[in-house]
C-alpha cells in the first residue's frame, strides 16, 4: 500500500483512502477498504506519512518530502503544493518568539479561480 501512495505522490497527486483502495485493487491485489484505511491511520501513527484534512477530504502524502504547503481550488478540487520560504521563516520566528522550535506545519490555502 506505501508503494501504492509513494506512485501517487510522484504524479503530483494527494490521494485519500478510497483512491489508494481503487489502485491497490487496479493492480490485482485484494483488500478491503477498511483495511486500507486501518493501515493508513496506523502508518500515520508511524510517521510514515501524513493524513491532511484539506477541506472534506482527508488525503495522504509520505512524511519524507521536503516542507510544503498546500492550494484548494474550492471548484475544481485540485490540489496543488506549493512552498514559500517567507513564510516558513515567518513561522519559524514566530515560533522562536514564543519559546518554540518549529517541528512541522500545516498550510493550506483555499482558493477559487479570479474574476476577470
Amino acid at each position: 500500500m506505501f508503494e501504492t501512495l509513494l506512485e501517487a505522490d510522484r504524479e503530483g497527486l494527494h490521494p485519500d483512502a478510497a483512491q489508494i483502495y481503487r489502485r491497490i485493487g487496479a493492480a490485482g491485489v485484494g483488500v478491503s477498504l477498511s483495511s486500507v484505511y486501518r493501515a493508513l491511520t496506523t502508518l500515520d501513527e508511524l510517521g510514515v506519512l501524513r493524513r491532511h484534512q484539506l477541506g472534506t477530504r482527508s488525503v495522504y502524502e509520505p512524511t519524507a518530502r521536503h516542507p510544503h504547503s498546500h492550494m484548494v481550488d474550492g471548484t475544481s478540487g485540485a490540489i496543488t503544493d506549493f512552498r514559500d520560504e517567507a513564510i516558513e521563516d515567518r513561522m519559524r520566528q514566530r515560533s522562536q518568539a514564543s519559546g518554540f522550535d518549529l517541528s512541522h506545519y500545516t498550510h493550506v490555502l483555499f482558493v477559487r479561480p479570479a474574476k476577470e
